[in-house]
């Protein structure tokens, strides 16, 4: 399995994102993240707050806003990932301009 990286997530888990997740699903679907891959992992490991999925007890949802200067500067990136398995491993990311859904987890307390 091609792996574009591993790392451990602001809980202190291990998180993958494969190869054929990200070219086959994030980047086709959401190609607007595709020169942000590197902010996919910053985010997993140093995330502004974490949710509980509301249709999936056993996936997160990760949420940090980049200070990046553009057209993505005031959104989210929302990277989810799931833990049926181990280690966790990455099914989405995508911008977004707020932070909905689920069940608060962790936030982060200082900036």
């Amino acid at each position: 399995m091609d792996v574009v990286f591993e790392t451990v997530d602001a809980l202190g888990n291990g998180v993958v994102l494969n190869g054929n997740q990200w070219n086959q699903h994030i980047v086709r679907r959401h190609p607007e993240v595709a020169p942000y891959e590197h902010k996919l992992r910053e985010t997993v490991e140093t995330p502004d707050c974490v949710y509980i999925s509301e249709v999936r007890d056993d996936t997160r949802i990760f949420y940090k806003r980049h200070a990046e200067t553009g057209k993505f500067q005031r959104l989210f990136l929302k990277v989810v990932v799931a833990y049926d398995t181990e280690p966790g491993y990455v099914l989405t990311a995508y911008f977004c301009p707020n932070i909905t859904g689920g069940k608060l987890l962790w936030i982060r307390t200082s900036l």
